[in-house]
């Protein structure tokens, strides 16, 4: 009898792989899985991947502009699982919420229109607005106290922030009768305020306005502030104003050499190259140096005379001069021409003699 041994064999059947596909909503996202970037969605057809083991994967899609998204996907054997990704945009801009009594009114953010209360605005730029509220009610409506057309107002300054909801809840008053303004200056493009209010720049026409008494302020750099109460009639107002320069003494520094095209110091601080006219200069002391090669103009001038000053850096010369103001000169020139006497001379100038005196 033969007896036949058997020998043990061990096989190991390795899991069929799976599949995935991955969308997503905008297209051209890319795709991590466990960590490793495994490629980049198409528009409508996504992304394919094979070979994946069974079991969970962590999947992750990321798209410029786009918040990071995550999921948990499981994977079988032989199967294909499809995910779809809706990424949310990172925001850029706010929104504000407007709800107001009486309803419906204009909304004006920054001068500019952009709708009625009662609803929501998005995609408005970070920063501080001035808001206006609008609202004409006619005169037959029966609630009205008399059959005159009613105006009603809201005004308030607001901060729009990134990725937040202004909301806003706003009990508009009844108004005067509104009307028209124009602001007009010379020059133009400066500020205007309105009841402390910042309205635009010159030359501009406020439409809407009440009428009666305002208050107007007017500013521009260079020129003197404007401050007043205006009164605005029924049929509107034209105002003009012509602005005045500040010129206060010692504004202007005019510095030129010989020769030209030489850098200007003025107080230490590098103020242009020769011939050059330095404003903004206070009344008082100041050191005016100009530089040509290694050899150094120096001059310190102390303006008290109305209009410029001219400081000349000739290097033409020896001896380098400074020229101050033709009104200085002329005072120094008069000094100069006055003639001395004697106190004999004045005596016998006025017919007197030392006991008279």
């Amino acid at each position: 009898m033969l007896l036949l041994q058997k020998d043990e064999v061990t096989v190991n059947i390795l899991p069929k792989n799976g599949a995935l596909r991955i969308y997503s909503t905008p297209g051209n996202a890319s795709v991590y899985i466990d960590g490793n970037f495994v490629g980049i969605t198409e528009i409508n057809k996504g992304l394919q991947i094979n070979g994946v083991t069974p079991g969970d994967h962590i999947v992750i899609l990321t798209k410029s502009g786009y918040r990071n998204q995550s999921q948990t996907a499981a994977v079988y054997p032989d199967m294909l699982n499809e995910i779809n990704f809706y990424l949310s945009k990172i925001p850029t801009n706010g929104t504000l919420s407007i709800c107001s009594y009486p309803s419906e009114a204009d909304v004006y953010l920054g001068n500019e229109f952009i709708g009625e209360t009662d609803d929501i605005f998005t995609n408005l730029a970070p920063g501080i607005y001035h808001l206006q509220l609008w609202k004409e009610i006619d005169g037959s409506d029966p609630n009205s106290s008399s059959f005159e057309d009613r105006l009603y107002n809201y005004e308030d300054e607001i901060e729009i922030k990134v990725g937040e909801i202004t909301t806003i809840f706003a009990n508009m008053e009844e108004m005067r009768q509104p009307t028209v303004m124009e602001v007009k200056t010379i020059p133009n493009f400066a500020e205007i305020y309105i009841d402390g209010m910042y309205v635009g720049d010159s030359d501009i026409v406020l439409n809407p306005i009440a009428e009666g008494d305002h208050t107007i302020y007017i500013f521009k750099p260079g020129y003197s502030e404007y401050n007043g109460t205006i009164n605005i009639p029924a049929g509107g107002l034209s105002f003009k104003m012509t602005l005045t320069p500040v010129c206060d003494i010692g504004k202007l520094l005019i510095v030129k050499s010989n020769p030209s095209e030489l850098p200007i110091y003025i107080d230490g601080k590098y103020r242009g190259k020769t011939p050059e006219s330095v404003t903004g200069l206070d009344v008082g002391r100041h050191e005016v140096r100009v530089k040509n090669g290694e050899t150094e103009w120096e001059g310190i001038i102390e303006p008290i005379q109305p209009g410029s000053v001219t400081a000349y850096a000739d290097f033409s010369q020896e001896e380098l001069t400074e020229t101050e103001t033709p009104a200085a000169e002329v005072e120094e020139n008069d000094e100069e021409d006055e003639e001395e006497f004697s106190e004999e001379d004045l005596l016998k100038m006025y017919g007197l003699t030392k006991q008279d005196v």
